[in-house]
Order: structure tokens, then C-alpha cells, then sequence
């Protein structure tokens, strides 16, 4: 597996109903096109 390059990182913990969707797109905001944004979370 190839390692990627991550440009920016975001932690949903345990938010649901739409907030992870929100945060994404706040984060994608700030990225330039062919950035990586990572989202990990812990809801179910």
C-alpha cells in the first residue's frame, strides 16, 4: 500500500445527524483542488 500524503484532518468523534457533512464541507473549503482530506469517526 502507498503511503498518502494527508493535507488536512478532521475527528467526528461520536457527532451524527449531518455534522460530519458539515465539517467536510467547511474543511473542503480550505483545500486547494488535489488535496486529501481524512475524516475519521467514532459513531456507529
Amino acid at each position: 500500500m502507498k503511503n498518502i500524503k494527508v493535507d488536512a484532518h478532521i475527528e467526528t468523534g461520536d457527532c451524527g445527524m449531518g455534522m460530519p457533512v458539515i465539517r467536510s464541507w467547511q474543511a473542503m473549503k480550505k483545500l486547494s483542488i488535489g488535496n486529501i482530506l481524512q475524516l475519521t469517526s467514532s459513531h456507529p
